[in-house]
C-alpha cells in the first residue's frame, strides 16, 4: 500500500533543534512555527516535516510517542523520521528522532 503525503505544510529549519547524532532536541516554545500536519492523506498520523537551508533536503518526522511525568503531565513528545521516497519508518541504523520537551 503507498501513502502520498499530505501537500501544503511549510517545512521547519533543521537548525532550530540541537542536534547529537542522530537525534535531535528543542523545547516547544522555541518552536512557534511548528505546526503538525496529517503526514498521509488517508491516515491519521501526524507530524513534520524539516528542511536544511543549505542543502534543501526534507525530512518528514512522525509522532512515534509521548513521555509524561508521574501525574501523567506531558513532558516531551518524541518523533521518528520517515524515508520521503517510500514513506516508511527509516531503517534504525538511517533513523533521526527528534524529541519536543513541554516547557
Amino acid at each position: 500500500m503507498s501513502h502520498k503525503f499530505s501537500e501544503g505544510f511549510v517545512p521547519t529549519a533543521a537548525h532550530a533543534f540541537t542536534w547529537r547524532g542522530n537525534n535531535g532536541c528543542a523545547e516547544a516554545s522555541d518552536l512557534p512555527e511548528l505546526r503538525l500536519h496529517q503526514v498521509w492523506q488517508d491516515s491519521i498520523d501526524e507530524g513534520f516535516t524539516i528542511e536544511c537551508k543549505q542543502t534543501g533536503k526534507r525530512r518528514t518526522f512522525v509522532k512515534n510517542g509521548e513521555q509524561r511525568d508521574a501525574d501523567g503531565d506531558l513532558q516531551a513528545t518524541v518523533f521518528i523520521s520517515l524515508n520521503n521516497d517510500s514513506g516508511r519508518a527509516d531503517a534504525p541504523a538511517a533513523r533521526l528522532t527528534i524529541t519536543i520537551f513541554n516547557d
